[in-house]
């Protein structure tokens, strides 16, 4: 969602990606090399995809899971697009949310390409630090998670996005019902008058608006 600008106007509300026609926000594509030395982290959003490959620190023969354990495994949050090549199953087989595994057979370069889900196996949804899969190094060094560690990482903070909403019919900013978009924890109000060409089918208007920021913590404040 910090991808758009959203717009209410009346009873409609228009969607907007900032400095372009309205449309979808889009999903990203990330690649994460797992080194197999250790936890690792992933960023990014419920949608996006994640393509996962190995490094030259790992084994021939390592695993990816999507399992939150090793053990009695519950399906983790990846949703498996297709199946890879160079793989063995280990776990079990099949593309889709449930569990599976593979590992490498050694034959070639292994990836992995999946989609990053809301809820795992037991419906438990996706938290900030909380494990998404495990991967390991087989015949080396054992098991590791990898874990969320929101949508972006440090210092790689998404831009601000800019709301507005058409003025309400009592001329005050403060009367915004602003709860369905106060995206990622952000607080109520913040609004201030302003004006917009897209209000009053594209003649313009009165509209408040306010710019949400992304926090440190993974979540995002009205300024």
């Amino acid at each position: 969602m910090h991808k758009a600008l959203v717009a209410l106007a009346a009873s409609a509300v228009t969607v907007f990606s900032l400095g372009a026609a309205p449309t979808a926000s889009a999903a990203a594509t990330h690649r994460v090399t797992l080194t197999c030395q250790g936890p690792s982290t992933i960023y990014g959003e419920v949608g996006d995809t994640f393509i996962f490959t190995l490094a030259d620190t790992c084994s021939i023969y390592w695993e990816l899971e999507n399992a939150l354990q090793y053990i009695n495994p519950v399906s983790g949050f990846l949703f498996l697009q297709s199946t890879p090549t160079n793989v063995g199953p280990r776990v079990g087989g099949g593309i889709g949310a449930q569990v599976w595994g593979y590992y490498s057979n050694g034959l070639g370069t292994t990836t992995f390409t999946t989609t990053l889900l809301a809820a795992d196996g037991n419906g438990n949804p996706l938290t900030l630090g909380g494990i998404v899969a495990i991967h390991d190094d087989d015949l080396a060094t054992g098991f590791f998670n990898i874990v969320y560690g929101g949508v972006s990482a440090p210092g790689q903070a998404p831009p601000p996005v800019l709301q507005a909403v058409g003025l309400p019919n009592s001329g005050s900013c403060l009367d915004i019902k602003d709860t369905h978009l106060n995206w990622g924890g952000a607080s109520s109000g913040s609004w201030t008058k302003s004006w917009h060409q897209w209000m009053n089918g594209g003649a313009g208007g009165a509209v408040c608006q306010r710019t949400l920021y992304y926090a440190a913590d993974g979540s995002w404040a009205a300024r």
